[in-house]
Parts: C-alpha cells; sequence; structure tokens
C-alpha cells in the first residue's frame, strides 16, 4: 500500500508559517498532523497565530494536530523528528 504525501504547501499557510515547518523538516500534511501543539510552540518565530492559522488549515481537510493522551499506544514520548525513523507501521 502506497502512501499519500500532501505537501504543506497545499494548506495555503501564510509565508512565515509555511517557512516555519519548512525550516523544522515538516513537508507533508501528514507529517504535520503528528505534531503535538507544544512541539510546535518550541519553533523559533512560531506562535498562537500561526498555531491557529495551521489548526484552520487542518480542520478544513477533516484533521488535527496529536493532542497529548489521545490514546495511541505508545508509553514513551518519541520526539516528532524521530518519528519517521522509528516508524514500524507495515
Amino acid at each position: 500500500m502506497t502512501e499519500t504525501r500532501t505537501p504543506i504547501s497545499e494548506l495555503g499557510l501564510s509565508t512565515m508559517t509555511h517557512n516555519t515547518l519548512q525550516r523544522e523538516g515538516i513537508r507533508t500534511v501528514e507529517l504535520l498532523a503528528e505534531c503535538e501543539p507544544a512541539d510546535l510552540m518550541d519553533f523559533r518565530g512560531f506562535g498562537p497565530k500561526a498555531l491557529a492559522e495551521i489548526r484552520a488549515a487542518l480542520a478544513a481537510r477533516g484533521l488535527q494536530l496529536h493532542e497529548p493522551g489521545e490514546g495511541d499506544g505508545e508509553d514513551t514520548f518519541v520526539p516528532w523528528r524521530l518519528r519517521p525513523l522509528v516508524r514500524t507501521r507495515p
């Protein structure tokens, strides 16, 4: 099965928000949806306005950011930057 990867450029985000995500290595909508709000707020130049913009853009696609404690079955925290490296899904 092939995973669909949608570039974040399709979300229509502001230039500042888009560039911040690109700089931090978040290049797909799918990877963005795996991020927790607290992780995003740690980025330089990223604040409540950018977070609201991302939440609205994801909601328009029927998606949302990963919220801590959503029952993802993982007992240990894996930083979002490492998730693609440790993902074991078939």
